[in-house]
């Protein structure tokens, strides 16, 4: 009686009708919600508490994005400086495995022409962006200057929007952008530790100018990123130790993030669990199996869950799209 017993029988896979793993940042995962989602589903029907930018795509739900994020709402150009009213105290977001973000806006407000707008994704950390989005397209980003240099943001030496990131380490300090702009408002102080995040610039050509419309004529387009979240002790990585999460690696392995999501409970720590015999699974996990379009990994994880949101109801929803059970060993480790 051991953790992680998967569910092969007849060499079936859960991931038999997913689609291929390259083809989609979300191909294969799970959604931690409850109750119906509807056409255009997002955090904001989940949690009232929070106004959020955009939209968290879990199992197969990556053709819906285009069409949800089309939908933004026209700016009238004299009402540009007041179109943004600051967020409540929202929803603690987590996610694992790749994903794709947009999140909490959490702070906005406007200096001269520039508007800043402040958007945490999830709770760190970020490992690595695959796709930066603005308005749900995909656009290139400098990652030192964050000048977006795809059209229509792009301009010589510059760019109308500026779209910078931090990871979420815990080791953030406040944005220089924020306090230079902002300093009765915003102060070192304000830190936003431990929150992957995204702070866009929005540079206004003059309202009544051509190039306004081309940049802003369906409002601001909100930020979000395509990214790898979050990092799972592999036993079977070379100098992998459990006690230091600095030798921890990003991994989609369904049995090494199941661990890790379980490992963000107060009641269990890393001796909790059957190391030796996870590692063996995580190995059939790895596996590749075939599917309607090729071969993939047989368990791989990707999601989003929040925080408040019952340990149990959570655990069963990851083990189901996984394939896996939680059991105890005889010496009583997970």
């Amino acid at each position: 009686m051991k953790l992680w017993k998967f569910l092969l029988s007849a060499g079936g896979s859960y991931l038999a009708m997913t689609a291929h793993a390259s083809a989609d940042p979300i191909s294969i995962g799970f959604f931690l919600f409850a109750g119906p989602l509807g056409a255009a589903f997002s955090f904001g029907a989940l949690v009232t508490a929070a106004q959020i930018g955009l939209y968290a795509i879990g199992i197969g739900a990556s053709l819906l994005v285009s069409s949800a994020l089309s939908k933004s709402q026209k700016i009238d150009p004299g009402q540009y400086k007041n179109t943004f009213e600051n967020s409540p105290e929202g929803s603690e977001i987590n996610a694992i495995g790749r994903c794709r973000l947009g999140g909490v806006r959490t702070f906005g407000n406007t200096r001269n022409r520039d508007r800043y707008r402040l958007t945490c994704h999830a709770k760190g950390p970020m490992v690595a962006i695959e796709e930066y989005l603005l308005g749900g397209r995909e656009v290139v980003v400098d990652s030192d200057t964050g000048y977006v240099s795809s059209p229509p943001f792009a301009k010589s030496g510059d760019s109308w929007v500026t779209f910078k990131t931090k990871t979420g380490t815990g080791a953030e300090t406040a944005w220089p952008e924020l306090v230079s702009a902002f300093p009765t408002t915003w102060s070192s102080a304000h830190r936003v530790r431990g929150i992957a995040q995204s702070l866009v610039k929005y540079v206004s050509p003059g309202i009544y100018t051509e190039k306004f419309g081309q940049l802003y004529n369906q409002g601001e387009p909100e930020s979000a990123v395509t990214a790898r979240w979050n990092v799972v002790y592999d036993p079977r990585e070379a100098g992998a130790d459990k006690y230091n999460d600095a030798t921890w690696v990003w991994s989609m392995n369904g049995p090494l993030c199941a661990a890790r999501i379980m490992l963000s409970y107060p009641d269990l720590t890393v001796d909790s669990f059957d190391w030796d015999f996870i590692a063996a699974e995580a190995d059939k996990a790895d596996a590749m199996v075939p599917t309607l379009t090729g071969t993939e990994p047989r368990s791989q994880c990707s999601g989003v869950w929040l925080s408040e949101a019952k340990r149990g109801d959570t655990m069963k929803q990851v083990l189901e799209s996984l394939g896996c059970e939680v059991t105890l060993s005889d010496a009583g480790l997970v």
